[in-house]
């Protein structure tokens, strides 16, 4: 009977726009993106039922439909099934609002099971290793991660079982969505794909495939714009861009820059909730008191800062291991060579299953061990750790700023642009130095802290809609209700005509430029720091 109300209850949903929803859907009725059926050209899109994505689409494709008569095809990545009509009834409206004319259904069991086993015939598949499988391509389109990241999160295991049925299942998942695209670009004329995410075989395979035969592609959502290329083939890869963006910046707006990533980062470490991480819903920088949990000795504290196993390792490219279980087993064999201390130490958002993987490695490695994942900060630094061990993790800036030395295990981590962490180029020079701590020299330049804190805070990710990402968080209610129509709430009681206009500008000058994504000029960063203009 549960069973009964719960699809009576989304289908009830997927058909009747909720009030917030029926305004909005007036909203966009009163300035509708212009159709264009007839064209022979294609503007591909990603069908989103998340609001927070439509709201960012509904102001891009007003300028983009300024530049091109390309007709609007949604492509939706749901199965041919009787209810999926219903089911998407109300978002198919929204989308024709936006300007769409033609909706495709993109999902594997839509088919394609010969052309799949035809293509394994012709092109044979061997995965031996995770580095086999990292490095997968199809005909020359690299496709390994995006499997490799989708096999984790599914199964929610720590690492890929290379011979395992689930393994085979994912590649020909992949296989479908490449060759449904593979078939389609060639039998139509696309000259834009806009999508909402670059990971996960779903979502990339269509930009993968895009990108390989140059065909413009852009990542879209309320937070940010994107143009993706065979360079930068993911978002949120402006940190590569840091110092050459740096130069670009007056030296006065840079002093009031470090002035203002300083303000943040006081707030920040004293406990202040959501200061630029809107999705933290608590501080993990309460508290000062010696942790018990480290005991005093005499030898070198390690504190790794471990990672969710099953949320995506690379989205931002490769790392110097595949996974982060192959991570910590590497490091689990180092504490069987070395007289350190080891702190493992997760992090209380992670998805289920995590503390039994950590515990898993901790007996496997009895030197390794775990601490509670709501630890916090003060206590540690109070505690003497020595040293910070992370992948890409955010805590390189934070432990750095504490004066503690962080070595990193990827070459496509965020604060790659700086010398403030250490950042080894492979396995080998990683584990020289883990062998020889008692040599380690690193001058930590806190200039460069706040550069980094301010380029990435301030210059590149303040919304280009909101008036601020964090508000706008805190406004709905938190992080967990991105997905939800909470935001529509949120959006009607911040609109204003200079809302509309800021995000029509920031699209149209986005469009109109070969940036990878926007990043404030100095006149605006003059503007919002509100200093005057010097001579």
């Amino acid at each position: 009977m549960l069973r009964v109300v719960g699809k009576l209850k989304t289908l009830w949903t997927g058909l009747f726009f909720q009030p917030n929803e029926a305004k909005y859907f007036h909203y966009l009725q009163k300035k509708p993106v212009k159709k264009q059926d007839d064209s022979k050209t294609v503007v591909l899109i990603e069908f989103s039922r998340i609001y927070s994505n439509i709201i960012g689409l509904y102001y891009f494709l007003l300028e983009l439909r300024a530049k091109t008569n390309a007709s609007f095809v949604a492509y939706m990545l749901y199965p041919l099934k009787p209810w999926t009509s219903l089911l998407l009834f109300k978002f198919k409206k929204i989308y024709q609002a936006l300007g769409v004319s033609k909706f495709i259904l993109v999902h594997p069991q839509n088919g394609m099971a010969d052309e799949i086993d035809t293509y394994l015939k012709l092109h044979p598949i061997h995965i031996n290793t995770t580095k086999d499988l990292e490095m997968l391509e199809f005909e020359g389109v690299w496709i390994g991660d995006i499997v490799y990241d989708s096999y984790l999160y599914k199964t929610r295991k720590p690492t890929v079982d290379v011979k395992s049925t689930e393994l085979q299942m994912e590649i020909r998942e992949a296989l479908y969505y490449y060759l449904f695209w593979k078939k389609y670009f060639s039998e139509n004329k696309v000259q834009s794909l806009v999508v909402s995410h670059t990971v996960y075989t779903h979502f990339a395979v269509a930009s993968r495939l895009a990108i390989a035969l140059n065909i413009e592609v852009f990542q879209v959502n309320d937070a940010g714009l994107y143009r993706l290329s065979t360079e930068k083939k993911y978002a949120y890869h402006e940190f590569f861009d840091f110092k050459k963006a740096l130069g670009q910046i007056p030296k006065d707006l840079q002093l009031l820059g470090r002035e203002w990533a300083k303000q943040r980062l006081q707030r920040r470490f004293g406990g202040e909730v959501g200061v630029d991480m809107s999705y933290s819903p608590v501080s993990a920088w309460v508290g000062s008191s010696a942790c018990a949990e480290i005991v005093p000795s005499s030898r070198k504290k390690i504190l790794v800062a471990t990672h969710c196993f099953f949320d995506s390792p690379h989205p931002y490219g490769l790392n110097l291991f595949t996974d982060f279980y192959e991570w910590l087993t590497f490091l689990g064999k180092i504490s069987e060579r070395t007289d350190y201390d080891w702190y493992l130490k997760s992090h209380p958002g992670f998805l289920p299953g995590n503390d039994t993987v950590l515990s898993e490695l901790s007996r496997r490695f009895p030197k390794l061990k775990v601490i509670s994942a709501t630890t916090s900060h003060p206590s540690l630094l109070s505690s003497g750790i020595d040293l910070v061990l992370t992948v890409y993790g955010t805590i390189g800036m934070e432990y750095a700023y504490h004066g503690v030395p962080v070595i990193n295990a990827s070459p496509n981590n965020v604060h790659i642009a700086f010398d403030f962490n250490l950042h080894p180029k492979s396995i080998g020079e990683y584990e020289a130095l883990l062998l020889s701590l008692e040599k380690l020299s690193l001058n930590i330049p806190k200039e460069q802290i706040l550069d980094y804190y301010f380029l990435k805070n301030f210059v590149f990710h303040q919304s280009w809609i909101w008036s601020s990402l964090e508000e706008m968080t805190v406004g709905i209610g938190g992080d967990n209700m991105l997905s939800t129509n909470e935001i529509l709430n949120y959006f009607f009681k911040v609109y204003s005509p200079e809302l509309e206009a800021k995000a029509l500008k920031n699209a149209k000058e986005f469009l109109d430029s070969e940036a990878y994504c926007p990043m404030k000029s100095p006149e605006e960063l003059r503007e919002l720091l509100h200093q005057p203009k010097t001579g």
